[in-house]
């Protein structure tokens, strides 16, 4: 395969497998919101999921590994905020209004581990740390005028102390947890930004696509000078 050829399919590769990767998820939050989407929206993400894990690999050894795993971790937040804002937008669309008296909060904590690499300039690895984060989890248990909202979980901080009368948006079908109202928003602003974020996602891996492209040029024509002066000093 002549090296032309194999440009154009490593720039597809860079343009189409983060949109693969935001598709399938995006799909599959949108189902996991419906009441028959269960099992096939959760099956889209977990797809997603192990798409991305390809994505911060490069297809070829003269790309810099730092460059396309930075641009995996880019393309993780932007699954994140995607997941989120859909859950927001469809909440915020169907969602009802209910007042809530907190009767109890239990808070519980996560705690997970994250690996860092260290990659040298010239992109390839050259080590890396571990790091734990610890998140904390708010279960409310609520008394409230619609009588199917009876608790609500919030990550990070308590939407109200016992005894605190709340406004919370809840969804009539189940399938979405309710929110506090004065925290739900549309999810415009989360969906914006992970289309912002996949689009730097597919700069980045382009970039080093392209970059490897030029610096093979250069070799190029060094070898073919170097191959031509000693015929001409003939």
């Amino acid at each position: 395969m002549r090296f032309s050829d194999r440009l154009g399919w490593h720039v597809t590769v860079a343009l189409g497998s983060p949109l693969l990767v935001m598709g399938l998820l995006a799909s599959g939050s949108y189902l996991t919101t419906r009441d028959s989407g269960g099992w096939p929206g959760t099956t889209l993400v977990v797809l997603g999921g192990l798409a991305w894990l390809f994505t911060i690999f490069p297809p070829s050894s003269r790309f810099g590994d730092g460059w396309f795993f930075a641009s995996g971790v880019v393309l993780m937040f932007a699954m994140f905020l995607a997941n989120k804002g859909i859950m927001d937008a469809e909440l915020h669309d169907r969602g009802f209004w209910t007042t809530c008296t907190v009767l109890s909060v239990a808070t519980r904590t996560t705690t997970s581990s994250h690996y860092t690499p260290s990659f040298s300039s010239d992109g390839t690895p050259s080590g890396g740390t571990w790091s734990d984060s610890t998140t904390y989890h708010y279960d409310h248990t609520l008394r409230c005028d619609a009588d199917q909202v009876r608790r609500m979980t919030t990550d990070g901080s308590p939407a109200g102390q016992e005894g605190q009368r709340l406004e919370v948006t809840y969804d009539p079908s189940g399938v979405i947890g309710p929110k506090p109202s004065d925290s739900l928003t549309d999810g415009v602003v989360k969906n914006v930004a992970a289309t912002a974020l996949t689009v730097l996602a597919i700069g980045v891996r382009l970039g080093s696509v392209l970059s490897s492209r030029r610096g093979r040029g250069k070799r190029v024509t060094l070898f073919s000078r170097r191959s031509r002066s000693p015929r001409g000093g003939g």
